[in-house]
């Protein structure tokens, strides 16, 4: 047995917790499911202008979950102000 097994075994789940956001994102967007709702949601969020556009997207889901004005209105601490918990955020005990 190692003597560090709990960082060890933390490794990959932190490699896998971009994907994890992305994921989250993406489930939001199909959430709210057309152009006006994207549009509300996104301005309530904080987005404005010339970044709105990502809500009239032509894109899949995946793929408008890695645009940069997507993850800016989503970010990370608007993710956790929604209850999500990320493995970094954990401490290790």
């Amino acid at each position: 047995m190692g003597i560090f097994p709990a960082a060890e075994a933390r490794g990959p789940i932190i490699a896998l917790e971009g994907w994890v956001r992305r994921h989250i994102r993406k489930c939001f967007w199909l959430r709210w499911h057309g152009r006006k709702g994207r549009l509300r949601n996104l301005r309530r969020l904080g987005l404005s202008g010339i970044a709105l556009g990502v809500a009239t997207s032509r894109r899949g889901a995946w793929r408008v979950a890695a645009q940069p004005e997507l993850q800016q209105a989503l970010s990370n601490t608007a993710l956790r102000r929604t209850g999500f918990l990320f493995p970094s955020d954990l401490a290790v005990t």
